[in-house]
């Protein structure tokens, strides 16, 4: 049996979920791991989503005993794998009776199922506040802006998506999209508009939470256009994005030594 740890916010849980898929597709026995999530008071806590979304999986049970898993004890015994960097591991598609612990953040890792969860992902209904700026988006050339500030203030946030990458990025859209509208989610509202608050024809999105970044995710994928920033959850609100020819702009680095071209998808636009 292969085991996935399972940890961290909704788009690094989104990315160890198209694993697992990938891996059933493959004809393995695969279950996940949320221990993780039990530790309600660790201060980069967020919760389980998947499910909001649409997504089950099969948890392993059998092996996790008062909130830990003792099986394929982490990275510590000789059948678990460990990622090291954001980078494609094919050989992890010949392992058995291993523990997996990382965020397979890169789109090879679940080719033959990319579709599927394209197809299958059902985002809750919006009401209230999300609706509104549903029914917004839906009417205009919307483009999407995600801005993360991030929570322990990792300096590569404001290296690769700076100022200067946004504002290249929203010139880039203007010459190629009729009156666009720009709408901005972050992590950080008052940064974003510290940053972007004199970038012209721009809306700040500010009706969602760390705990509740589903309606965020949902317009994103929404808006006709997206530019990101070096975040997971923003490149599944990319990914999510069923527009005709939707235009997707993305930093040249999204960490520390890894090339956004290690996770882009193929017709996605590096600046």
């Amino acid at each position: 049996m292969i085991v996935i740890k399972m940890s961290a916010g909704l788009g690094n849980q989104l990315f160890q979920y198209a694993l697992y898929r990938e891996l059933l597709w493959r004809g393995k026995d695969v279950k996940v791991e949320l221990t993780w999530f039990l530790n309600t008071n660790c201060d980069c806590y967020y919760p389980f989503q998947l499910e909001k979304l649409g997504f089950s999986v099969d948890e392993d049970q059998e092996n996790v005993v008062d909130g830990k898993a003792y099986f394929f004890h982490l990275m510590y015994v000789k059948c678990a794998f460990r990622e090291l960097g954001y980078h494609y591991y094919p050989d992890i598609f010949n392992l058995d009776n291993s523990y997996l612990y990382g965020y397979w953040i890169n789109p090879r890792f679940f080719v033959h199922v990319a579709d599927d969860l394209k197809n299958e992902v059902a985002f809750p209904e919006s009401v209230g506040d999300i609706k509104r700026w549903e029914d917004e988006i839906r009417s205009c050339e919307s483009v999407s802006i995600h801005v993360r500030k991030n929570d322990f203030d990792y300096e590569f946030f404001d290296m690769y998506a700076d100022k200067d990458y946004y504002l290249r990025a929203i010139t880039y859209i203007k010459d190629k999209v009729k009156s666009p509208v720009f709408y901005v989610f972050s992590n950080n509202i008052p940064y974003a508009r510290e940053l972007l608050g004199k970038a012209g024809s721009v809306r700040f999105v500010d009706a969602n939470d760390r705990y509740n970044g589903i309606g965020d995710m949902k317009l994103i994928s929404l808006c006709r256009h997206n530019i990101l920033s070096p975040s997971t959850f923003g490149w599944w609100g990319a990914f999510f994005n069923k527009n005709e020819h939707p235009i997707v702009i993305c930093p040249k680095m999204w960490y520390e030594n890894v090339p956004t071209e290690e996770v882009k998808l193929d017709d996605w636009i590096i600046l």
